[in-house]
């Protein structure tokens, strides 16, 4: 019999966290079995079929059920809005729990990036847990949680999805500038346009923001400020390679981070981007840094920066950087982590 592994996902919508499960579940070997659930219904479902791996949508008592009724050997959680309800549960099982900790603001507790409840919730019902970066982990060293296994494991990339070719040729005016993550006031958009206005105005930039519109009334304010503006939306990403290959440069205006997959996969398709010192984009873009990081909150940084970056002496070195840099982060590294410790804590269970 395969070890099975049942995946929690935070949702079946597509987003970051969403996104870096998928990858990891695309990836394990074929000598493990897998179940998925989300408390919603969404889109993954269909990548989930396709990928011929079975998976259930519904309330905590569909899962109580499922926990109760099948034969499973681990458990995959990552970091979840409905933690207060799975630690319950998942404290109850026999069978050991991995805790992915991503970047995820909290959609209970404070309503931020670290609410120490929470935080005490996921670590009490895992068997080993992993930070996708370091600024998830300090406070919660500070906190001295106990964390079992505590170990950084970075969100990673499928090379198989993106070029890894450098550009060779600096773009010309104006200058396509692309921006990619779900529409909302953490994405922090509306900077992006404020700051640029006068170049969008002259025609020096074309801005594309590539993301679902999850806030109706912040959509809203995003689109009345690019009226009459070179600004174009795409709501869905369905390759998200072809859209990074199509522009100069990558721009984030993000309040908060964490470890961000759009700025991982802009360098793999050979964008250098120009981003604000938050979470851990310093650590994202490395010593021989692809593009230039600006104060957070200092929107007014980016417009010199975009000038700089495509100066020709610059670009094609940056675009060179971005790649090196983002071949660090193979999916098979991260892959091979888990399914050692999956196996380790299967090992250990069987022990007892």
């Amino acid at each position: 019999m395969k070890p099975r592994i049942l995946h929690l996902f935070n949702d079946f919508h597509i987003g970051g966290v969403e996104r870096q499960h998928l990858l990891l579940l695309k990836h394990l070997p074929a000598d493990f079995e897998h179940l998925c659930w989300s408390y919603t219904k969404g889109p993954i479902e269909s990548i989930l079929d396709s990928m011929n791996i079975p998976h259930v949508s519904g309330p905590f008592e569909t899962l109580r059920k499922l926990c109760a009724g099948m034969e499973y050997d681990c458990i995959v959680v990552r970091t979840n809005r409905y933690m207060r309800q799975l630690s319950p549960l998942l404290k109850q099982t026999n069978k050991p729990v991995i805790y992915f900790r991503n970047y995820l603001r909290w959609h209970e507790g404070n309503g931020t990036t670290f609410d120490p409840e929470l935080e005490r919730l996921g670590f009490e019902m895992a068997d080993h847990v992993f930070f996708s970066g370091p600024t998830l982990k300090s406070p919660v060293e500070k906190m001295k949680f106990p964390i079992p296994g505590g170990e950084i494991l970075h969100n990673a990339l499928d090379f198989d999805q993106h070029t890894l070719m450098p550009k060779t040729t600096p773009p010309a005016p104006p200058f396509k500038i692309g921006m990619l993550g779900n529409i909302n006031p953490v994405k922090n958009y509306t900077a992006a346009i404020e700051a640029l206005y006068q170049d969008l105005r002259a025609h020096k930039v074309h801005l594309t923001i590539a993301g679902a519109f999850h806030y109706p009334d912040y959509g809203r304010e995003l689109k009345l400020k690019a009226e009459g503006l070179p600004i174009s939306f795409i709501s869905y990403i369905n390759d998200v390679s072809a859209f990074l290959a199509a522009q100069d440069v990558f721009l984030s205006t993000s309040k908060h981070e964490g470890w961000p997959n759009s700025i991982m996969e802009a360098f793999a398709n050979g964008l250098p981007a120009i981003a604000p010192d938050v979470g851990d984009i310093m650590d994202t873009f490395g010593p021989n840094q692809p593009g230039f990081i600006y104060p957070a909150g200092e929107y007014g940084y980016i417009p010199r920066l975009i000038e700089k970056t495509c100066k020709p002496n610059h670009y094609v070195k940056l675009s060179r950087a971005a790649v090196e840099r983002a071949k660090k982060f193979n999916i098979e590294v991260a892959v091979d982590k888990l399914s050692q410790t999956i196996n380790m804590l299967i090992q250990q269970k069987n022990n007892d």
